[in-house]
């Protein structure tokens, strides 16, 4: 019959077990939280007093080995979690508590004391606060598990790496329940260990995210050059066509004298066609802004999103080819994202674009309406919305500070505006 500290630091241990898979995992809608906790209580105490029973000498090795089976059962069963995902997890979350505990029994021992009853719930108390750190501090790796985009398989060497370092430990100090100060040192570090490798994990989870859409970019961006050039094509057959134009109208001419009107409205309607499938919707007198223009121009379009232009002196712009596609793709594709979730909410969204040369500098203004206002700090977007704009605004402002130039965004309830000047 375990004495009755004991259940109550088991209840401490239940919530916090709980409350380690609620910082990464969604539960199931159908389990009551309650439910989870009375599930986790009941098989605690099972394994101790199983293993007590069964394994006399082996006793707290076993029940450590039982419990992390019956966590990564819980973790698949009541949350959405895959299976190397709940054994990694489970694996590090019954190994902070191990080695918490570990802490106190190698600095004051097992004896049962009023004392030490104390000492073990204020331990209980602190390892709480220490998932509560976790939680806080590792916020990003339930998006990663959610998005369900990462192989945990990789960083199972943690779990695996303390759980055979406590095992060696407890056979060579705990298990003659011998308190060793040393041994407490050890377990404190690689308590620790575990959570700087947490946060190291989320670091590299991040890292590789960024990585990945900075290559995703530059693959944009490159598709984005590559329509400029078939657009400068497009603007050259544009030019022939408008050439031999007259020479065209000329032969409409002659077969009508000829009386041959048949072949006459024939070679119209194709010369007609040819045009209106060639003509650019925007011309600002700069082959790479054209080209750019009217690409998201057309995309806007098919969309049902409006554009407004007001442009003077674009052939002034002193921006490289790739680097007018970079500041102005990024831009209006972001404005055309949001402006999508307001067409499809079912209201009208038009999006305005200014290119303006003064007293030396050329002052590029997107302004766009928003579905919901973003916050802004420090001019980046930041809180939940921050994927919407995210790393575009970051290549634009990067692109421009080559220039000597200046980047500044505003959101408000009217709308988000950025302006670029160079």
């Amino acid at each position: 019959m375990m004495p009755l500290i004991q259940y109550l630091l088991i209840a401490f241990e239940s919530f916090g077990l709980i409350y380690f898979f609620d910082s990464f995992f969604d539960a199931d809608p159908k389990i009551k939280k309650g439910i989870l906790y009375l599930v986790c209580y009941a098989e605690i105490i099972a394994a101790i007093s199983a293993t007590s029973l069964a394994f006399p000498n082996y006793g707290d090795i076993v029940k450590s080995i039982l419990i992390v089976i019956l966590l990564i059962l819980d973790c698949v069963c009541f949350y959405h979690a895959g299976l190397m995902t709940a054994v990694f997890f489970s694996g590090v979350n019954y190994i902070l508590l191990f080695y918490a505990d570990c802490v106190v029994v190698n600095i004051s021992g097992l004896q049962d004391s009023s004392v030490n009853h104390v000492v073990w719930v204020g331990l209980k108390v602190v390892w709480l606060g220490l998932l509560v750190f976790i939680r806080k501090k590792v916020p990003h790796i339930k998006r990663y598990l959610q998005n369900n985009k990462v192989s945990w398989a990789r960083f199972t060497w943690l779990p695996v790496f303390s759980g055979f370092v406590g095992i060696y430990f407890y056979y060579t100090f705990l298990s003659d329940f011998k308190p060793s100060l040393f041994y407490s040192f050890i377990s404190l570090g690689l308590l620790g260990l575990n959570v700087i490798s947490l946060l190291f994990i989320q670091d590299q989870l991040l890292k590789e995210e960024k990585l990945q859409q900075f290559k995703m970019q530059n693959q944009k961006n490159q598709n984005q050059l590559q329509i400029f050039h078939d657009m400068r094509s497009l603007t050259e057959r544009q030019g022939k066509m408008l050439h031999d134009y007259k020479k065209q109208l000329v032969t409409v001419q002659g077969l009508i004298e000829s009386g041959d009107t048949a072949s006459a409205v024939k070679l119209t309607q194709e010369l007609t066609k040819s045009i209106s499938v060639e003509m650019s919707e925007v011309n600002t007198g700069h082959p790479v802004v054209n080209a750019v223009l009217n690409q998201e121009y057309r995309i806007a379009k098919g969309m049902g999103i409006g554009m407004i232009f007001s442009i003077t002196e674009a052939d002034k712009i002193r921006l490289r080819d790739e680097d007018i596609v970079v500041v102005l793709g990024n831009l209006l594709d972001n404005a055309i994202h949001e402006c999508e979730r307001i067409v499809e909410s079912g209201k009208d969204a038009v999006i305005q674009i200014k290119m303006a040369y003064m007293d030396g500098e050329m002052i590029i203004t997107i302004q766009n309406p928003v579905y919901e206002p973003v916050d802004i700090e420090n001019g980046e977007v930041v809180g939940k919305q921050k994927d919407g704009h995210g790393i575009g605004l970051a290549n634009v402002r990067e692109t421009v500070e080559k220039y000597d130039g200046s980047f500044a965004i505003s959101c408000d309830e009217n709308g988000f505006t950025a302006v670029v000047v160079i």
